[in-house]
Protein backbone atom coordinates (compact mmCIF):
# COMPACT_ATOMS: atom_id res chain seq x y z
CA UNK A 1 0.00 0.00 0.00
CA UNK A 2 1.38 3.41 -1.04
CA UNK A 3 1.81 5.92 1.75
CA UNK A 4 0.53 9.49 1.58
CA UNK A 5 4.11 10.61 1.43
CA UNK A 6 4.68 8.40 -1.63
CA UNK A 7 1.59 9.78 -3.36
CA UNK A 8 2.73 13.31 -2.67
CA UNK A 9 6.15 12.56 -4.08
CA UNK A 10 4.71 10.93 -7.22
CA UNK A 11 2.27 13.76 -7.96
CA UNK A 12 4.22 16.84 -7.09
CA UNK A 13 7.90 15.97 -7.24
CA UNK A 14 8.06 16.94 -10.95
CA UNK A 15 6.03 20.13 -11.27
CA UNK A 16 7.41 20.97 -14.72
CA UNK A 17 6.19 17.71 -16.20
CA UNK A 18 2.82 18.15 -14.48
CA UNK A 19 2.25 21.61 -16.00
CA UNK A 20 3.47 20.46 -19.40
CA UNK A 21 0.69 17.89 -19.29
CA UNK A 22 -1.86 20.55 -18.41
CA UNK A 23 -0.62 23.13 -20.90
CA UNK A 24 1.17 21.46 -23.82
CA UNK A 25 3.22 23.80 -25.98
CA UNK A 26 1.08 23.14 -29.06
CA UNK A 27 -2.12 24.08 -27.23
CA UNK A 28 -0.46 27.17 -25.81
CA UNK A 29 0.59 28.31 -29.29
CA UNK A 30 -2.96 27.81 -30.59
CA UNK A 31 -4.50 29.63 -27.62
CA UNK A 32 -2.12 32.55 -28.10
CA UNK A 33 -3.05 32.76 -31.77
CA UNK A 34 -6.78 32.61 -31.11
CA UNK A 35 -6.53 35.17 -28.31
CA UNK A 36 -4.77 37.59 -30.69
CA UNK A 37 -7.40 36.95 -33.35
CA UNK A 38 -10.16 37.66 -30.82
CA UNK A 39 -8.60 41.02 -29.93
CA UNK A 40 -8.34 41.94 -33.61
CA UNK A 41 -11.98 41.12 -34.20
CA UNK A 42 -12.94 43.42 -31.33
CA UNK A 43 -10.96 46.26 -32.92
CA UNK A 44 -13.17 45.98 -36.01
CA UNK A 45 -16.30 46.72 -33.93
CA UNK A 46 -16.09 50.44 -33.03
CA UNK A 47 -18.43 52.03 -30.51
CA UNK A 48 -19.70 54.32 -33.26
CA UNK A 49 -21.02 52.07 -36.03
CA UNK A 50 -20.82 54.97 -38.50
CA UNK A 51 -17.08 54.29 -38.60
CA UNK A 52 -17.78 50.93 -40.23
CA UNK A 53 -17.60 50.77 -44.06
CA UNK A 54 -15.30 53.78 -44.25
CA UNK A 55 -11.82 53.86 -45.78
CA UNK A 56 -10.06 54.05 -42.37
CA UNK A 57 -12.04 50.98 -41.24
CA UNK A 58 -11.11 49.10 -44.41
CA UNK A 59 -7.44 50.05 -43.99
CA UNK A 60 -7.51 48.82 -40.38
CA UNK A 61 -9.10 45.56 -41.52
CA UNK A 62 -6.28 44.97 -44.02
CA UNK A 63 -3.66 45.71 -41.37
CA UNK A 64 -5.24 43.16 -39.04
CA UNK A 65 -5.36 40.56 -41.82
CA UNK A 66 -1.65 41.13 -42.43
CA UNK A 67 -0.88 40.66 -38.72
CA UNK A 68 -3.00 37.50 -38.59
CA UNK A 69 -1.33 35.84 -41.57
CA UNK A 70 2.08 36.88 -40.29
CA UNK A 71 1.20 35.02 -37.08
CA UNK A 72 0.44 31.95 -39.22
CA UNK A 73 3.97 32.11 -40.65
CA UNK A 74 5.41 32.37 -37.15
CA UNK A 75 3.26 29.41 -36.08
CA UNK A 76 4.65 27.27 -38.92
CA UNK A 77 8.16 27.96 -37.67
CA UNK A 78 7.34 27.49 -33.98
CA UNK A 79 5.70 24.13 -34.70
CA UNK A 80 8.65 23.19 -36.96
CA UNK A 81 6.17 22.18 -39.64
CA UNK A 82 8.40 23.51 -42.40
CA UNK A 83 10.45 20.33 -41.82
CA UNK A 84 7.40 18.03 -41.96
CA UNK A 85 6.00 18.44 -45.47
CA UNK A 86 6.21 14.81 -46.65
CA UNK A 87 3.21 12.47 -46.78
CA UNK A 88 4.42 10.61 -43.67
CA UNK A 89 3.22 13.57 -41.61
CA UNK A 90 -0.17 13.73 -43.34
CA UNK A 91 -1.41 15.80 -46.26
CA UNK A 92 -1.60 19.14 -44.47
CA UNK A 93 1.07 20.59 -46.76
CA UNK A 94 -0.99 20.12 -49.94
CA UNK A 95 -4.06 21.64 -48.30
CA UNK A 96 -2.09 24.59 -46.94
CA UNK A 97 -0.53 25.33 -50.34
CA UNK A 98 -3.92 25.03 -52.06
CA UNK A 99 -5.50 27.62 -49.76
CA UNK A 100 -2.38 29.79 -49.89
CA UNK A 101 -2.56 29.88 -53.69
CA UNK A 102 -6.22 30.88 -53.67
CA UNK A 103 -5.45 33.70 -51.23
CA UNK A 104 -2.70 34.98 -53.53
CA UNK A 105 -5.19 34.88 -56.43
CA UNK A 106 -7.63 36.89 -54.33
CA UNK A 107 -5.00 39.53 -53.51
CA UNK A 108 -4.13 39.85 -57.21
CA UNK A 109 -7.80 40.21 -58.16
CA UNK A 110 -8.36 43.02 -55.65
CA UNK A 111 -5.18 44.82 -56.69
CA UNK A 112 -6.35 44.71 -60.30
CA UNK A 113 -9.73 46.11 -59.24
CA UNK A 114 -8.10 48.96 -57.33
CA UNK A 115 -5.95 49.83 -60.36
CA UNK A 116 -9.16 50.29 -62.33
CA UNK A 117 -10.58 52.32 -59.45
CA UNK A 118 -7.57 54.62 -59.75
CA UNK A 119 -8.52 55.37 -63.37
CA UNK A 120 -11.94 56.43 -62.13
CA UNK A 121 -10.30 58.80 -59.64
CA UNK A 122 -8.51 60.50 -62.55
CA UNK A 123 -11.87 60.96 -64.29
CA UNK A 124 -13.38 62.38 -61.10
CA UNK A 125 -10.55 64.89 -60.79
CA UNK A 126 -11.04 65.97 -64.39
CA UNK A 127 -14.80 66.23 -63.88
CA UNK A 128 -14.31 68.37 -60.78
CA UNK A 129 -12.00 70.66 -62.74
CA UNK A 130 -14.52 71.06 -65.57
CA UNK A 131 -17.31 71.74 -63.11
CA UNK A 132 -15.11 74.43 -61.62
CA UNK A 133 -14.71 75.92 -65.12
CA UNK A 134 -18.50 75.57 -65.58
CA UNK A 135 -18.07 73.70 -68.85
CA UNK A 136 -21.31 71.75 -69.24
CA UNK A 137 -20.41 70.21 -72.62
CA UNK A 138 -17.17 68.72 -71.34
CA UNK A 139 -18.96 67.59 -68.20
CA UNK A 140 -21.28 65.51 -70.37
CA UNK A 141 -18.30 63.89 -72.10
CA UNK A 142 -16.61 63.10 -68.80
CA UNK A 143 -19.82 61.66 -67.37
CA UNK A 144 -19.95 59.39 -70.42
CA UNK A 145 -16.36 58.32 -69.73
CA UNK A 146 -17.31 57.60 -66.12
CA UNK A 147 -20.19 55.40 -67.31
CA UNK A 148 -17.72 53.41 -69.42
CA UNK A 149 -15.42 53.18 -66.42
CA UNK A 150 -18.26 51.82 -64.28
CA UNK A 151 -18.77 49.02 -66.81
CA UNK A 152 -15.09 48.07 -66.53
CA UNK A 153 -15.31 48.19 -62.75
CA UNK A 154 -18.35 45.91 -62.85
CA UNK A 155 -16.34 43.39 -64.88
CA UNK A 156 -13.44 43.56 -62.40
CA UNK A 157 -15.82 43.12 -59.47
CA UNK A 158 -17.25 40.02 -61.15
CA UNK A 159 -13.73 38.59 -61.37
CA UNK A 160 -13.15 39.32 -57.67
CA UNK A 161 -16.46 37.66 -56.87
CA UNK A 162 -15.46 34.48 -58.73
CA UNK A 163 -12.01 34.31 -57.12
CA UNK A 164 -13.53 34.99 -53.70
CA UNK A 165 -16.02 32.17 -54.24
CA UNK A 166 -13.21 29.70 -54.89
CA UNK A 167 -11.37 30.96 -51.82
CA UNK A 168 -14.45 30.50 -49.62
CA UNK A 169 -14.84 26.95 -50.92
CA UNK A 170 -11.27 26.26 -49.82
CA UNK A 171 -12.34 26.74 -46.18
CA UNK A 172 -13.37 23.08 -46.31
CA UNK A 173 -9.75 22.08 -46.99
CA UNK A 174 -8.78 22.79 -43.38
CA UNK A 175 -10.15 19.41 -42.31
CA UNK A 176 -7.06 17.21 -42.53
CA UNK A 177 -7.32 13.57 -41.47
CA UNK A 178 -4.50 11.30 -40.34
CA UNK A 179 -1.97 14.07 -39.81
CA UNK A 180 0.35 14.94 -36.96
CA UNK A 181 -0.85 17.05 -34.04
CA UNK A 182 1.31 20.00 -35.08
CA UNK A 183 -0.45 20.12 -38.45
CA UNK A 184 -3.88 20.00 -36.80
CA UNK A 185 -2.91 22.99 -34.65
CA UNK A 186 -1.74 24.93 -37.70
CA UNK A 187 -4.81 24.14 -39.81
CA UNK A 188 -7.17 25.13 -37.01
CA UNK A 189 -5.39 28.47 -36.67
CA UNK A 190 -5.23 28.84 -40.46
CA UNK A 191 -8.98 28.25 -40.59
CA UNK A 192 -9.58 31.22 -38.29
CA UNK A 193 -7.28 33.43 -40.35
CA UNK A 194 -9.05 32.51 -43.58
CA UNK A 195 -12.57 32.87 -42.20
CA UNK A 196 -11.78 36.47 -41.24
CA UNK A 197 -10.04 37.09 -44.57
CA UNK A 198 -12.94 35.71 -46.60
CA UNK A 199 -15.46 37.82 -44.72
CA UNK A 200 -13.47 41.07 -44.91
CA UNK A 201 -12.92 40.56 -48.64
CA UNK A 202 -16.64 39.93 -49.16
CA UNK A 203 -17.34 43.23 -47.39
CA UNK A 204 -14.88 44.95 -49.75
CA UNK A 205 -16.78 43.57 -52.74
CA UNK A 206 -20.04 44.86 -51.27
CA UNK A 207 -18.53 48.30 -50.67
CA UNK A 208 -17.16 48.60 -54.21
CA UNK A 209 -20.14 47.01 -55.99
CA UNK A 210 -22.81 48.74 -53.89
CA UNK A 211 -24.80 45.51 -53.76
CA UNK A 212 -25.76 43.37 -50.77
CA UNK A 213 -25.96 40.19 -52.85
CA UNK A 214 -22.28 39.65 -52.03
CA UNK A 215 -22.90 39.32 -48.29
CA UNK A 216 -21.50 35.88 -47.52
CA UNK A 217 -23.21 33.79 -44.84
CA UNK A 218 -20.00 32.29 -43.44
CA UNK A 219 -20.80 29.59 -40.91
CA UNK A 220 -18.08 28.85 -38.37
CA UNK A 221 -17.85 25.11 -37.72
CA UNK A 222 -15.01 25.22 -35.23
CA UNK A 223 -15.49 25.79 -31.51
CA UNK A 224 -12.85 28.46 -31.08
CA UNK A 225 -12.09 31.36 -28.76
CA UNK A 226 -12.79 33.83 -31.57
CA UNK A 227 -16.15 32.43 -32.75
CA UNK A 228 -18.42 34.72 -30.70
CA UNK A 229 -16.54 37.89 -31.63
CA UNK A 230 -16.57 36.92 -35.30
CA UNK A 231 -20.33 36.35 -35.27
CA UNK A 232 -20.80 39.71 -33.52
CA UNK A 233 -18.71 41.44 -36.19
CA UNK A 234 -20.60 39.67 -38.96
CA UNK A 235 -23.99 40.69 -37.56
CA UNK A 236 -23.09 44.35 -36.99
CA UNK A 237 -21.42 44.85 -40.39
CA UNK A 238 -24.19 43.03 -42.29
CA UNK A 239 -26.87 45.18 -40.65
CA UNK A 240 -24.91 48.36 -41.37
CA UNK A 241 -24.42 47.31 -44.99
CA UNK A 242 -28.11 46.60 -45.60
CA UNK A 243 -29.11 49.92 -44.00
CA UNK A 244 -26.75 51.83 -46.30
CA UNK A 245 -27.88 50.03 -49.43
CA UNK A 246 -31.57 50.36 -48.59
CA UNK A 247 -31.23 54.15 -48.71
CA UNK A 248 -32.12 55.07 -52.28
CA UNK A 249 -29.12 56.34 -54.23
CA UNK A 250 -26.69 56.05 -51.34
CA UNK A 251 -23.37 54.30 -51.90
CA UNK A 252 -22.03 51.89 -49.30
CA UNK A 253 -18.56 53.44 -49.22
CA UNK A 254 -19.10 56.71 -47.38
CA UNK A 255 -16.18 58.56 -48.98
CA UNK A 256 -17.42 57.72 -52.48
CA UNK A 257 -20.94 58.79 -51.55
CA UNK A 258 -19.55 62.09 -50.26
CA UNK A 259 -17.72 62.79 -53.54
CA UNK A 260 -20.83 61.97 -55.58
CA UNK A 261 -22.99 64.26 -53.42
CA UNK A 262 -20.55 67.18 -53.73
CA UNK A 263 -20.31 66.86 -57.51
CA UNK A 264 -24.07 66.65 -57.86
CA UNK A 265 -24.40 69.83 -55.81
CA UNK A 266 -21.87 71.61 -58.03
CA UNK A 267 -23.63 70.48 -61.21
CA UNK A 268 -27.03 71.70 -59.96
CA UNK A 269 -25.48 75.04 -59.01
CA UNK A 270 -24.19 75.49 -62.56
CA UNK A 271 -27.60 74.71 -64.04
CA UNK A 272 -29.46 77.12 -61.73
CA UNK A 273 -27.15 80.03 -62.45
CA UNK A 274 -28.49 81.93 -59.43
CA UNK A 275 -26.09 84.64 -58.20
CA UNK A 276 -27.04 83.96 -54.58
CA UNK A 277 -26.33 80.29 -55.05
CA UNK A 278 -22.99 81.06 -56.70
CA UNK A 279 -21.66 82.31 -53.35
CA UNK A 280 -21.51 78.74 -52.08
CA UNK A 281 -20.04 77.43 -55.33
CA UNK A 282 -16.43 78.16 -54.34
CA UNK A 283 -16.96 76.39 -51.04
CA UNK A 284 -18.35 73.37 -52.89
CA UNK A 285 -15.28 73.32 -55.14
CA UNK A 286 -12.89 73.17 -52.20
CA UNK A 287 -15.00 70.58 -50.38
CA UNK A 288 -15.15 68.42 -53.50
CA UNK A 289 -11.39 68.69 -54.01
CA UNK A 290 -10.76 67.55 -50.43
CA UNK A 291 -13.18 64.63 -50.74
CA UNK A 292 -11.62 63.40 -53.99
CA UNK A 293 -8.13 63.59 -52.47
CA UNK A 294 -9.32 61.73 -49.38
CA UNK A 295 -10.85 59.01 -51.57
CA UNK A 296 -7.69 58.73 -53.67
CA UNK A 297 -5.40 58.54 -50.64
CA UNK A 298 -7.60 55.93 -48.96
CA UNK A 299 -7.77 53.66 -52.01
CA UNK A 300 -3.99 53.98 -52.52
CA UNK A 301 -3.45 52.97 -48.89
CA UNK A 302 -5.74 49.95 -49.26
CA UNK A 303 -3.85 48.95 -52.41
CA UNK A 304 -0.59 49.08 -50.44
CA UNK A 305 -2.07 47.06 -47.56
CA UNK A 306 -3.32 44.35 -49.93
CA UNK A 307 0.17 44.25 -51.43
CA UNK A 308 1.54 43.66 -47.93
CA UNK A 309 -0.98 40.86 -47.38
CA UNK A 310 0.11 39.27 -50.66
CA UNK A 311 3.76 39.50 -49.59
CA UNK A 312 3.20 37.88 -46.19
CA UNK A 313 1.11 35.14 -47.83
CA UNK A 314 3.89 34.41 -50.31
CA UNK A 315 6.40 34.45 -47.45
CA UNK A 316 4.58 31.46 -45.95
CA UNK A 317 5.39 29.48 -49.08
CA UNK A 318 8.99 30.65 -48.96
CA UNK A 319 9.43 29.52 -45.34
CA UNK A 320 8.46 25.99 -46.35
CA UNK A 321 10.42 25.99 -49.62
CA UNK A 322 13.59 27.25 -47.92
CA UNK A 323 13.28 24.48 -45.34
CA UNK A 324 12.75 21.86 -48.06
CA UNK A 325 15.87 23.09 -49.84
CA UNK A 326 17.83 23.01 -46.58
CA UNK A 327 16.77 19.42 -45.92
CA UNK A 328 17.72 18.41 -49.47
CA UNK A 329 21.22 19.87 -49.07
CA UNK A 330 21.73 18.11 -45.72
CA UNK A 331 20.62 14.78 -47.20
CA UNK A 332 22.99 15.21 -50.14
CA UNK A 333 25.92 15.90 -47.81
CA UNK A 334 25.05 12.91 -45.61
CA UNK A 335 24.80 10.59 -48.62
CA UNK A 336 28.05 11.84 -50.14
CA UNK A 337 30.39 12.91 -47.34
CA UNK A 338 33.20 13.42 -49.83
CA UNK A 339 31.41 16.53 -51.10
CA UNK A 340 31.92 18.09 -47.70
CA UNK A 341 35.71 17.68 -48.07
CA UNK A 342 35.70 19.27 -51.53
CA UNK A 343 33.62 22.18 -50.21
Amino acid sequence: MISKQGITAQCFFRPKKFFRMLFPKKNLLLNNFESSLTERLKKLIPQNTDEILTLPWMILAMELLYDTHNDINILITDLKLHYMTDSEHGYWFENYMNINTKLLDLCNAFMSLLRHMNHGIVCLKFLRHKLEMKSEDLCTEICSALDSWRENITAEISKCREVLGRYVESLNFHKVKNCIKEAKVLMKAFYGANVLTAYICSVFVIVLSNSDKDILPIYVWKQSLWKKDFLDLQTIVNVKTRVNISTDGTMVLQELESVAAKMKKMYLTIQEGDDLVQESFKESIEECKEEVEKLEHGLDEIFRKIGNLSDVTFKGREIIRDAEGHVTIIEAVEEKPELRVLA
